[in-house]
């Protein structure tokens, strides 16, 4: 443990494995729990594994791990809406080398109709980074289903490859018109291969789970949590790229309400750009990023390697 005077504002913090912990007092707790398991955005109702990287991530404390259990077992959203196991697929696993490269897109609904008239989810998933987005619509019509896809990739960039199901809302003549235009490979699983989406799947899946525990009794205001919703998963650590995605796509972590900011330093709110240190700075970013993306490569090529193994077990037993 450490005592740094002045310059972390006289706070207390536990280091381990070189990364500062705020170490906080009993009274803390709850609203620390709180804030990284219930609150919309900066937790969404993860599960035990979930919230205590969450809560490690900036915070210690002697029972921490204790409390986090404690405290998902008993939430009583967590109980009333507890997550279906399914039976695992046969695998189809996509390789993928880089960040934004491969999307997989679904639609989840029809939703109950919300004030806004809105009763469908868009989904898309980077399969590299894991990073989610969801707009709501109010059809699965082809022209508005492929203005939101437009919309995603100006806001992100061009893909290489987008996949999705055989749906009429995406195999149609508008999206083969924009994907040409845009040069990006539609890829459209078959009826007897439908998991090779698997990852967008597990998404909705997520969101569906989600919008339980924070809509109302009607599940008709689900359009107002979304937002939130998807914050929550992006900022989430992944199991199999052992990054949030938010990490893994700009290459840096997070600030949200459950994670504290231990490096500011004296001065680093003073905006100060010079042309040179700029170019050194992204010269140095871009490499660090190009690290990060081999480091999350190499924890997808593991993660799919040992689903592969406890599949083949699973079906010789």
């Amino acid at each position: 443990m450490f005592y740094f005077p002045g310059a972390l504002d006289e706070q207390l913090y536990y280091s381990y494995q070189g990364k500062l912990r705020l170490v906080v007092f009993q009274s803390q707790i709850c609203d620390i729990l709180r804030t990284c398991h219930d609150n919309l955005g900066s937790g969404g109702h993860p599960g035990r594994r979930g919230t205590l990287e969450k809560v490690s991530a900036s915070y210690h404390w002697k029972t921490l791990r204790e409390d986090v259990n404690k405290w998902v077992d008993e939430c009583p959203r967590c109980q009333h809406h507890e997550t279906v196991k399914t039976v695992a697929p046969v695998l189809h696993p996509i390789q993928v080398h880089e960040a934004w490269s491969v999307l997989g897109i679904d639609l989840i609904g029809p939703l109950p109709t919300t004030a806004k008239g809105k009763r469908f989810i868009l989904t898309a998933t980077d399969l590299f980074t894991k990073w989610v987005v969801a707009k709501s619509l109010y059809s699965k019509m082809a022209t508005e289903v492929s203005k939101k896809i437009v919309n995603i990739l100006l806001d992100f960039g061009l893909v290489e490859r987008i996949i999705t199901d055989q749906g009429r809302e995406f195999v149609n003549e508008v999206n083969r018109g924009v994907f040409e235009a845009l040069n990006v490979k539609h890829c459209i699983t078959s009826a007897y291969h439908p998991q090779a989406n698997g990852q967008d799947e597990r998404t909705n899946q997520n969101i569906k789970t989600a919008l339980a525990k924070y809509c109302g009794e009607d599940q008709n205001d689900w359009d107002i949590h979304l937002r939130g919703i998807v914050a929550g998963i992006n900022t989430s650590k992944q199991r199999s790229t052992k990054y949030t995605p938010y990490c893994a796509l700009f290459g840096r972590h997070p600030r949200t309400p459950g994670v504290i900011n231990i490096t500011q330093e004296e001065g680093d709110d003073k905006c100060v750009v010079v042309l040179e240190e700029t170019q050194d700075h992204v010269e140095a970013k871009t490499a660090a990023v190009e690290d990060l993306h081999a480091k999350v490569y190499h924890n997808i090529k593991n993660a799919q390697d040992r689903q592969k193994k406890a599949y083949e077990s699973k079906k010789k037993t």
